[in-house]
This record gives C-alpha cells, structure tokens and sequence, in this order.
C-alpha cells in the first residue's frame, strides 16, 4: 500500500504545483510583454492575445500580428505570422525584431505567479503580465 502512494504522489507533479488562478487554456487570454530574455521592456509595450482556438495576434512593437497558435498540454507553436509593414523608430524596429524571433523560437507556456511565461529550448524568452482589456 504504501508504495501505491508514492506512484500517486509522484504521477503528477504539475498538478501540485499549477498556479490556482492559472486559465485552463490560454483561448481568450489578453497578455501584455514586460521582460524579453530577461531585458524590461519599454512603453507602449508589445502584447499577444489569443483571440480564439487555435489563433494568436498582437502589437509587436510598431506594427500588428496575427497567426497559428497550437497548444497541446504545456506545448506551444506560434505562428507563421502575417503582420503589417509600417516603419518605426529604430529602437522599437529592434524591440518588435527580437519580439517576433522570440515567439518564432517558444515551445511550451507556464502560468507563474499569474504570468504567462513563454520558454524555448534554453529556457523563458518572454514574460507577460494579464492584459485589463479583455482579448476580440
């Protein structure tokens, strides 16, 4: 019996340690950027909502994105985007660069003290805060 217990203990470690208020899915979530690989982003700051099953879009610094959004567990494929083309100051060109490239590069998610964490294989590229607007 008591090792029937610790089979049980041990089959779900995710379990004990999901955040409470985590959303069982990330359809209809709004998320605004606050740190990319590690950097804190700047004002007006991207953001990324997944708007209905299966879809993603956003601001990516200058201009607006949309795209495929596959999440299977804690797995996560982003894109191919499509996005407008406007130009911006250098600062937020690069900003919306390194943005787009992190999306492109996110394999799984995490709800971590209620922020949406997006990681790669080299660990947490983008770190989002709850958007108040509620996603379209």
């Amino acid at each position: 019996m008591p090792i029937l217990a610790l089979v049980s203990a041990c089959a779900s470690p995710t379990a004990a340690t999901r955040d409470p208020v985590a959303p069982a899915s990330l359809d209809g979530t709004r998320w605004t950027l606050r740190s990319l690989a590690g950097d804190a982003v700047t004002p007006p700051p991207p953001t990324l909502a997944f708007t209905e099953p299966d879809r993603v879009g956003g601001n990516s610094g200058v201009n607006r994105f949309g795209g495929g959004a596959a999440v299977a567990g804690d797995s996560l494929r982003l894109g191919p985007f499509m996005s407008t083309r406007m130009a911006g100051p250098p600062e937020r060109m690069e900003l919306e660069r390194r943005y787009l490239e992190a999306l492109d590069e996110i394999d799984r998610w995490a709800i971590v003290e209620g922020r949406l964490e997006l990681a790669g294989p080299d660990g947490t590229l983008a770190t989002f805060e709850p958007s108040p607007v509620a996603a379209r």
